[in-house]
């Protein structure tokens, strides 16, 4: 039985196999294509790849400065601050992602102090080079010396592309914190940057852009920062055309790049011991009243201009500034003798000054002569008791307030007298005396209105205004009321205003474009 089965067993298995090897035949042709399956669910999104750099900016005008914060890091500062140009496009100081010349950046550090007197003191400047040290402002891409490339100060750039910066001044600018009372001062960061974007005249003017900025904070966080401020610079920029070259960059105003006059006391000053005369109260004073100096020899430079008003309208610069009063309400021995050079304060001089002073008969120029009010301390703590607010000199004035006499020869004091308009007494701008009366005009509307009184109906030119006057220095003004003529009584309310003579005068002005400007 067994046999057999195994027998039969044998048998089925090579019948299986011979069955499946009859039906493996030839392959056949492949069939169409089926129909696509249904999309799969979207993915999530990759990383983004890093920025590119930018290329260069066809947005290439002008250079704005802002200055974003101030940090200090064991009494070293580093200052951040963003530059773009005049429609926000980022520039680039080494002219790589920006349309320009490397930028000539310069840093400046300083702390304001005051006397006991509460006026404000001339920089302490903490950026100083040279022997012996004097004032100066650093520039990162000048090192002092080959082996020290950090001695003025390091500069990076945040990011790329946007214009952001930070400069670290060196360890020889480092602020005080720990002594008493220092970390308490106001410190000032100033940043003088200046920009051409003309890549082949790169002297040209009108493609040149220079700014200051400063930053004022106090370490400690105690208080108010001080604004340092004893001119104003719109003050200036009335005659110098906000320091602008003119011609090429290089003939420019002290190489272009100073245009604040605040900015000018960090090197242009007390400190600056190689030239005492180029402290700014003296040099700026010596250099505008350089003709009528007594000894030419004390020219500053050999600057010599003359100043197109009174000198002694000292508010045509001072005026509006956060600390301009302190021109008149702290004297010194050196902002004296930068116009009057030929006083001598020591009492080594025997002739004393006198008013009028005398002078030269043949020059013109005061002659030597000491102070009136005798010998003074070299450190002028003195000069307040007599010219400043407390004394009894001059009411807080060192000059009076220069006003120009009437014309004495006018029609009005002399019969058959000349038609010359000053027959009044007229002040300087800026420097109105207490009590006189100031004017001014309020221009309405101007138009071309037709002239039905001439054939053709010409046009003549219209202007409606009024007249407005102030009894307080122009702080406050009202109309003013004009008198009425009386036919009658031709003597009574002749002049349009009382105690006043003359009237309006108008000029009309036109211009013609010229080669198509």
């Amino acid at each position: 039985m067994h046999e057999t089965n195994l027998k039969r067993s044998g048998a089925l298995l090579v019948a299986a196999m011979v069955a499946i090897i009859g039906c493996q035949g030839s392959q056949g042709a492949q069939g169409a294509q089926g129909p696509s399956g249904p999309a799969g669910a979207t993915g999530p999104s990759g990383t983004n790849g890093a920025p590119g750099a930018p290329g260069p900016s066809s947005v290439t005008t002008g250079l704005n400065l802002t200055i974003t914060n101030v940090t200090v890091a064991n009494n070293a500062v580093s200052v951040r601050f963003v530059m773009k140009d005049d429609r926000t496009a980022p520039i680039d100081w080494n002219g790589v992602y920006s349309i320009n010349t490397p930028l000539s950046v310069r840093f400046a550090l300083a702390n304001v102090t005051t006397d006991a007197s509460n006026n404000v003191l001339a920089y302490n400047v903490l950026t100083n080079s040279g022997t012996p040290a004097q004032p100066t402002a650093f520039s990162p891409g000048t090192p002092a010396a080959p082996s020290n490339p950090a001695a003025n100060g390091t500069i990076v750039e945040n990011g790329s592309g946007a214009g952001d910066y930070t400069y670290t001044f060196p360890a020889s600018a480092a602020i005080d914190t720990t002594s008493p009372g220092k970390g308490d001062l106001t410190h000032t960061v100033w940043i003088q940057a200046t920009r051409q974007t003309d890549l082949n005249d790169t002297t040209d003017p009108q493609t040149f852009k220079a700014v200051n900025v400063k930053y004022d904070w106090i370490p400690s966080g105690k208080g108010t920062p001080i604004n340092r401020q004893i001119v104003l610079t719109a003050n200036c920029s009335k005659c110098h055309d906000q320091f602008k070259p003119e011609g090429a960059v290089g003939n420019a105003f002290h190489g272009g790049g100073r245009v604040e006059a605040p900015f000018c006391n960090i090197c242009h000053n007390p400190g600056r011991v190689s030239n005492p005369a180029a402290n700014s109260l003296v040099f700026v004073h010596r250099i505008h009243y350089a003709e009528n100096l007594s000894n030419q020899a004390n020219l500053f430079h050999g600057i010599s201009v003359t100043y197109p008003q009174d000198a002694r309208n000292c508010a045509a610069c001072h005026n509006g500034a956060a600390q301009g009063t302190q021109a008149d309400s702290r004297p010194t021995i050196a902002a004296c003798t930068s116009c009057h050079d030929y006083v001598d304060f020591t009492g080594a001089q025997a002739n004393l000054c006198t008013d009028p002073v005398t002078t030269d008969p043949v020059s013109g120029l005061p002659l030597p002569c000491g102070h009136m009010g005798g010998p003074q301390l070299a450190d002028s703590s003195t000069c307040a008791g007599c010219h400043g607010p407390a004394g009894n000199g001059s009411g807080g004035y060192s000059h009076p307030i220069p006003v120009e006499g009437y014309d004495k020869g006018s029609l009005w004091d002399v019969v058959g007298g000349n038609a010359n308009t000053n027959a009044a007494n007229v002040a300087a701008q800026g420097a109105i005396p207490p009590g006189a009366i100031a004017f001014k005009y309020v221009v309405k509307s101007v138009a071309a209105v037709a002239d039905t009184s001439v054939a053709g109906n010409p046009l003549r030119p219209q202007i409606v205004f009024k007249l407005q006057q102030s009894a307080d220095g122009g702080t406050t003004y009202n109309d003013v009321v004009f008198n009425t003529f009386n036919p009658a009584n031709p003597a009574a309310g002749q002049e349009l205003i009382t105690g006043f003579t003359g009237s309006p005068s108008v000029y009309w002005v036109y211009s013609l474009t010229q080669d198509g400007i």
